[in-house]
């Protein structure tokens, strides 16, 4: 038996007419909620985390399960079929032919329903796409929790005091359930401090946990267990020449594409351009895609160190696009700082959400529904600079080790005199740094200002952290690639962390907020597999940023692009901040706020404004004084 709650359209094709600005999303549990006073009040307060004015209808909501999928900015359906609840919502696709037949004819719950029963949880491995999905079986006492290989979309899982757990595609909803403890978590705090963001698995609320790209949980008879279905496929490349993987680049490109934008209105479809590699080859490849001018959108500054508009332009001449841009100015950074920190379901401290989120307004006010952006690119194709810089300090590991230990060492620690020395110096800080293993040498936390956590965080919060579990996180997703390369493991490394959870919430988040959808078609399964097949040091040659990119986009992109440097919608905050009254007042004010809320020293909160006031324009003094800033108005926002 077939009831289908709730299926809005077809998952195959994309289309939809959804309510602008409200972000999609699901919530429920599953367990024993026999401590709840009424399961449907319980879940319309998790609904209204996920957006502000949930669906009139009524969520399907029992004692021991409950499911709700918010109407929202992306495919999504929700059903029950015989003894099991299901909801999946995002943009999914079938490898299997079968199954993509079956929910063809039947829809895509019937498909899921069918998959999870044959394979169970292995049925993951042949659904691609982007997705959240949530799928209950009280009959087996079971619940089973999932999300996308890249991490594009989110879940958020709690444990009740009564041993069920609670779910939702943000910390928000999730904490709107009455059997969930809403304390702030210490570690979160200081890792947001390190970081400018709360990195997965952690969550903001103690009670907590995120899951990671491609990653699934098992709730069955109480416990919960979780583990990777999918895992990139790094592999040797030995022997692949390059014409043949240029040419299977721009075949995975427009296979992305296409699947990015099938069943859609093409003057709905609108394109960020910043004039880098990345979003120009996709406005390039866009353009190939359709038949009238892509519409493109682009952020400018008057401060010209941060203004890239030349380089956008050049892209969207030779591409012929339709290029709309905007200036950001800081009266608008003033007026949005307050609606951005609360927009989001956790601290957020990138200041780039700002031209961010003015983009993808631009584009609303311009008929767009959908953007194509273009992040991604970096992480699969070796982009950022700590690549070559980490492959330097690779090099001393390949000196003997007795050599290393024997002479190099005694020689240039032992010598007398050698700080007044500016090469030895040199060579000592090379060699100290180069000791310390991956990827612990190359963490540089945004709080590097201060050295000690003692001299950040109050004492109440210091006895509750621990100050190496930020690095944990990062060796875990490190040494979680599949391939014992040094590049690759980087670009691993922030596929799971930097992409997933930070790049991806920001563009998807302001891009809710402004009331567009976005896609990602460089995280398609088929553009990342084919950068799998990339020999790193083709990648990477000696020492150059996407060499093989660049190469093989030598005959497509203009050259102005090609020669530009990385940089993206940057927000000159440092300037603005030494430059104009209005955003000092802001910034003092709200950190004189976060002193008496006591999460973080008043010393390091006056050192760092002392420290903006002696070097005005300096970043890494004002990027932490933006970091304090959010995060007091996102406490006053969400726990005030």
């Amino acid at each position: 038996m077939l009831i289908e709650l709730r299926e809005r359209q077809d998952l195959d094709t994309g289309a939809s007419n959804p309510p602008f600005g409200l972000p999609s999303g699901l919530c429920g549990w599953f367990g024993d909620g026999s401590q709840l006073e009424d399961p449907s009040q319980a879940l319309e307060a998790m609904a209204t985390g996920l957006a502000p004015k949930p669906s009139s209808e009524r969520p399907l909501a029992e004692w021991d399960h409950a499911l709700h999928l918010s109407p929202g900015s992306e495919s999504s359906t929700i059903c029950q079929i015989d003894d099991l609840t299901l909801a999946i919502e995002g943009h999914p696709r079938w490898s299997d032919p079968a199954l993509a037949a079956m929910a063809a004819a039947q829809g895509f719950g019937a498909a899921l329903a069918h998959a999870y029963r044959s394979r169970g949880a292995a049925f993951l491995e042949v659904l691609e796409g982007t997705f959240a999905l949530a799928l209950l079986d009280p009959k087996a006492r079971r619940c089973l929790l999932a999300i996308d290989r890249m991490g594009i979309h989110a879940l958020c899982y709690g444990r009740t005091r009564q041993g069920g757990i609670v779910f939702g595609s943000n910390a928000t909803s999730v904490a709107a359930h009455p059997s969930i403890e809403k304390a702030i978590s210490a570690q979160a705090i200081y890792n947001y401090l390190l970081f400018f963001y709360v990195p997965g698995p952690g969550s903001i609320y103690d009670s907590q946990t995120k899951l990671l790209p491609a990653q699934y949980l098992l709730y069955e008879d109480g416990e919960v267990r979780s583990d990777f279905y999918w895992q990139a496929p790094y592999g040797s490349g030995h022997g692949t020449d390059m014409e043949s993987l240029k040419s299977r680049l721009f075949e995975s490109l427009r296979t992305s594409v296409d699947r990015s934008i099938v069943g859609e209105s093409p003057e709905r479809i609108g394109a960020f351009l910043s004039g880098g590699l990345d979003s120009s080859a996709v406005v390039g490849v866009l353009a190939e895609a359709t038949d009238r001018p892509v519409k493109s959108f682009t952020i400018g500054f008057a401060n010209e160190s941060h203004d890239e508009t030349p380089y956008a332009e050049a892209a969207a001449h030779h591409f012929k696009s339709e290029h709309h841009l905007y200036r950001v100015t800081p009266q608008d950074v003033h007026d949005l700082i307050p609606q951005i920190a609360a927009a989001f379901d956790e601290p957020f401290g990138n200041a780039s959400v700002v031209p961010t989120y003015c983009c993808a307004r631009l584009a609303r006010q311009h008929g767009v529904d959908l953007m194509i952006a273009g992040d991604g690119g970096d992480e699969l194709f070796a982009g950022n600079p700590w690549y070559p810089r980490q492959q330097v300090f690779a090099l001393y590991e390949k000196v003997p080790k007795a050599l290393r230990r024997r002479l190099i060492e005694p020689l240039v620690f032992g010598l007398p005199g050698a700080e007044r020395i500016d090469l030895l110096r040199k060579a000592r800080k090379y060699i100290t740094i180069a000791n310390q293993p991956m990827p612990d040498r190359g963490f540089r936390p945004e709080a590097a200002v201060v050295s000690d956590i003692r001299d950040i965080v109050a004492p109440d919060i210091y006895e509750q952290v621990d100050a190496n579990q930020p690095l944990e996180v990062l060796r875990a997703a490190y040494f979680r690639a599949g391939s014992e390369d040094l590049v690759q493991r980087m670009m691993h490394l922030d596929l799971e962390t930097v992409l997933a959870g930070c790049d991806i919430r920001k563009v998807s988040r302001m891009c809710a907020l402004a009331g567009v959808r976005v896609r990602f078609p460089l995280l398609d399964q088929a553009v990342v597999e084919m950068s799998t097949e990339v020999p790193p040091d083709l990648l990477l040659h000696r020492f150059k940023l996407r060499h093989f990119y660049r190469r093989a986009m030598a005959e497509f992109l203009p050259q102005a692009v090609l020669s530009k440097h990385k940089h993206g919608f940057g927000l000159p905050w440092a300037q603005m901040l030494a430059e104009q009254p209005m955003l000092r007042d802001l910034a003092y004010d709200t950190l004189n706020m976060a002193k008496r809320r006591g999460l973080v020293l008043e010393s390091y909160i006056d050192q760092l404004v002392k420290q903006q006031q002696r070097h005005p324009g300096s970043a890494p003094h004002a990027g932490p004084i933006w970091d304090m800033m959010i995060l007091e108005l996102w406490m006053q926002s969400h726990m005030d």
